[in-house]
């Protein structure tokens, strides 16, 4: 039988449904995380109802406004002082979820205000307006930035090694694709300083054949070696000084001048 005879055989249909326009556009798995960050941050604030005593709120400046700025720092910045600013006036609980959609006007300017009057008729909660505006004006943003940020992270000589990883993990965090480990580990490894690199590949310590635990571990111990040889020489150049002092101060005062 020829091949064009071949009785036509549908295929499955499984991977093509997956590629099908289903309306609104989920989000990924990366936003999922974001928004359950933000969410969470919304419940440990002003997610339990507090009873209302009789002592007077304390008088606190009220958080400046969010202008829609593209920037994740801002943003997240502003979220926490206006939840704090919620909290100390107790609007806390399911009860106060309209007062805090109504009140967040006051804390919104320009494009941000103009898309909170837009879409803020809608029954929505305060969380899903807190998500909103995140995927509105932070989230493209802050995934290009997240990718170049993580690319050229730079070793800081003042905060060592584990601040170094905790540093590039964070970035990993707001990235869509993060790194896979080999190329995590390699990064890392190829952006400390020459002195621990060196004591790494002394340790045959690779981005290849080591696992990240291994990586920090012998990291740590340079840092320490190179603070310990650091110190010895601070407190050498130390007793020199005092030494010369002690002589100075033992030559006659005629011979000085």
């Amino acid at each position: 039988m020829s091949m064009y005879n071949v009785p036509y055989q549908r295929a499955s249909t499984f991977e093509i449904d997956a590629y099908k326009d289903r309306g609104t556009p989920q989000p990924t798995k990366h936003t999922r995380a974001i928004h359950e960050k933000y969410c969470q941050l919304i419940d440990t604030h002003v997610g339990k109802s507090t009873k209302s005593g009789t002592n007077k709120s304390p008088t606190v400046p009220e958080p400046k406004a969010y202008n829609s700025k593209e920037d994740a720092k801002v943003f997240e910045g502003w979220l926490k002082n206006l939840l704090r600013w919620y909290c100390i006036n107790r609007y806390c609980g399911m009860e106060h979820d309209e007062d805090c959609i109504s009140c967040m006007a006051l804390f919104l300017q320009g494009n941000a205000l103009h898309w909170y009057d837009d879409n803020g008729k809608d029954v929505w909660s305060f969380k899903t307006i807190i998500t909103g505006l995140y995927d509105c004006f932070i989230h493209n943003v802050a995934l290009t930035e997240a990718s170049e940020i993580f690319g050229k992270a730079q070793y800081i000589a003042g905060e060592g090694v584990m601040a170094f990883y905790y540093r590039l993990l964070r970035y990993t965090e707001w990235m869509v694709r993060p790194p896979d480990r080999y190329t995590f580990k390699k990064h890392y490894i190829m952006r400390l300083p020459k002195g621990i690199f060196d004591y790494l590949l002394s340790k045959e310590i690779t981005a290849e054949y080591s696992k990240m635990e291994a990586i920090l571990h012998h990291a740590r111990k340079a840092e320490e070696g190179i603070n310990q040889i650091a110190t010895w020489y601070d407190t050498r150049c130390i007793i020199r000084a005092e030494r010369l002092a002690q002589r100075m101060e033992n030559i006659p005062k005629r011979y000085i001048n």
